[in-house]
C-alpha cells in the first residue's frame, strides 16, 4: 500500500513543468498571436466570434475566448520549437565563449577525460558524431533526478533562455512580414514599414543575445551544482572508507 505522501510529491513535480510551459511556450506563443493580430489589424475576440458564430452571446464568449487564447498560445509555442532550437544552435556556434563553457560542462557532466575508452595505442576512441549537448543535458537531468530543488532552479533558467529565443524568432518573423503588404495590411506606407522592420530586427537581435547570455548562465549554474554534488559524494565515500578501515 503506497504512502499518502507520494501523490502529493507527484503533484509537486507537475508544478515546475507548468511554469516551464508558461515561460518557454505560452509567452512566445502569445506574442506570436498578438503580432499576427496587430499586423493584420484584427482582434482575438473578433476572430474567436467568427470561428464560433451563432454559439451563445457575445458577452458569454469572453471567458472561453481567453481560455482558447491560452491554449492557442501553447500550441503556437510548441510549433515554434524547431525554429527556437535552430536559433539556439546558431547562437551557440557563433559565440566564442561556447567552447570554454561547453568544455567545462562536459568535463563535469560525463568525466570525459577520466572515463573515455582508450585504444590499444593509448588514444581516445571517442566517436566523432557524439553530441556534446546530449551530454550536457545528461548533467541537467541528473540534477533534476537527484536534487529536485536545484533541478527546478536550473529548469527555470532553461525556460528563460528558451523564452528569449522564442521572442527573437517571433520578432524576426514579424520583421520579415512587415515587408509583405499582402500579409500586413494594417501597416500603411513604406516608410512605416521600413521603420518597423528595423525596430523589430533590432529587438530580435537583442533578444537572441540575451537568450545566449542566459543559456551561458544555465550551463555555468548546472556545472557548479553538479561539481558540488559530486564533491559531496566523494567526501561521503572517503569518510565511509575511513570508518570501515578503523578497528
Amino acid at each position: 500500500m503506497g504512502s499518502p505522501i507520494e501523490p502529493k510529491l507527484e503533484h509537486a513535480k507537475i508544478i515546475p513543468q507548468l511554469f516551464f510551459d508558461v515561460i518557454a511556450r505560452i509567452v512566445p506563443g502569445a506574442l506570436a498571436i498578438l503580432a499576427g493580430l496587430l499586423l493584420t489589424g484584427s482582434t482575438w475576440l473578433s476572430l474567436f466570434n467568427t470561428v464560433i458564430a451563432g454559439v451563445g452571446s457575445t458577452e458569454s464568449r469572453l471567458v472561453p475566448a481567453l481560455l482558447a487564447f491560452g491554449f492557442a498560445s501553447y500550441l503556437a509555442g510548441q510549433m515554434m520549437s524547431p525554429a527556437v532550437k535552430t536559433l539556439q544552435r546558431l547562437m551557440e556556434s557563433i559565440c566564442v565563449m561556447n567552447f570554454f563553457i561547453r568544455r567545462e560542462a562536459l568535463s563535469y557532466f560525463c568525466d570525459i577525460e577520466r572515463k573515455k575508452p582508450k585504444d590499444s595505442d593509448g588514444k581516445s576512441s571517442k566517436k566523432p558524431d557524439e553530441n556534446p549537448d546530449q551530454k550536457s543535458d545528461g548533467g541537467y537531468d541528473e540534477l533534476r533526478l537527484r536534487h529536485p530543488a536545484v533541478g527546478e532552479m536550473c529548469q527555470k533558467i532553461r525556460a528563460e533562455f528558451l523564452m528569449h529565443y522564442g521572442i527573437a524568432v517571433v520578432l524576426a518573423t514579424s520583421a520579415a512580414i512587415t515587408l509583405l503588404p499582402s500579409l500586413s495590411p494594417a501597416i500603411e506606407g513604406w516608410c512605416r514599414r521600413l521603420l518597423l522592420f528595423v525596430a523589430l530586427l533590432i529587438g530580435a537581435l537583442a533578444s537572441a543575445v540575451r537568450g545566449r547570455a542566459t543559456c551561458d548562465t544555465h550551463d555555468k549554474t548546472v556545472v557548479k551544482f553538479l561539481k558540488a554534488y559530486r564533491s559531496l559524494q566523494e567526501s561521503a565515500v572517503a569518510s565511509a572508507s575511513t570508518s570501515d578501515s578503523q578497528p
